[in-house]
């Protein structure tokens, strides 16, 4: 018989339902936003204000939204466990495959002409940055025992000072000091923090106050 474990919503089997749903809610954000991004219809600065128009520009932030929250949930996962070479490979493999499966048809719909520009990319998604978030999530993972390492060694109170500082220097060097290589191509030091913050809701339990009744979704999408 199944038994409910020290987290609200998650049954012994091992999963965490309130956390399944709020990859559900990631991956919408994301598709929202690239459905803005690249979509048909353009938003900028010069066209008329309607609520069409706040309504797609709204949905441009939705992309960095789900990618953050992915990244927190890597973080909370990640922070207990153990680093597998075979990981690295599995996730390389998956995204090679879509590269070549997606390249393939857009060669096959002549959308792009088949020459060693459109080759290459498809063959060597990570190191030619087809895919910015794989990219900068292998290296995070690739780092990840010594981030682990460097938070065991954290009290409680120093880990909340490098979250904190984590959020406020990383806007304040992006926007005001013009540091651009923190929101460049591969937003390592971003997703670094992000893994500091999740890794912070899994060592304290944050949210544990809420009440059963909640079914652990409300919890664990408070963590947003």
């Amino acid at each position: 018989m199944m038994q409910e474990s020290e987290f609200d919503g998650q049954i012994d089997t091992g999963r965490i339902y309130g956390l399944d749903l709020y990859k559900i809610f990631a991956m919408f954000f994301v598709v929202v936003f690239h459905f803005s991004f690249h979509g048909n219809v353009d938003v900028n600065c010069a066209q008329e204000l309607t609520f069409n128009w706040l309504v797609l520009a709204a949905a441009r932030i939705f992309g960095a939204v789900g990618n953050a929250a992915f990244m927190l949930i890597s973080g909370y996962f990640l922070c207990r466990k153990k680093f597998h070479v075979r990981t690295v490979f599995r996730l390389w493999l998956e995204v090679w495959f879509y590269s070549m499966a997606l390249g393939a048809v857009r060669l096959i719909m002549g959308t792009e002409p088949l020459t060693l520009r459109s080759l290459l990319p498809m063959l060597f998604p990570f190191t030619m940055n087809q895919y910015w978030f794989f990219s900068t999530y292998l290296v995070v993972y690739l780092i990840f025992p010594f981030l682990n390492s460097c938070i065991e060694g954290l009290s409680a109170k120093q880990h909340r000072a490098a979250v904190a500082l984590g959020f406020i220097l990383v806007p304040f060097l992006a926007t005001f000091a013009g540091a651009r290589w923190i929101i460049g191509t591969n937003r390592i030091v971003i997703f670094v923090v992000l893994y500091f913050t999740g890794a912070y809701f899994r060592r304290y339990d944050v949210g544990g106050g809420i009440s059963q009744t909640d079914c652990g979704v409300v919890r664990r999408l408070s963590y947003s």
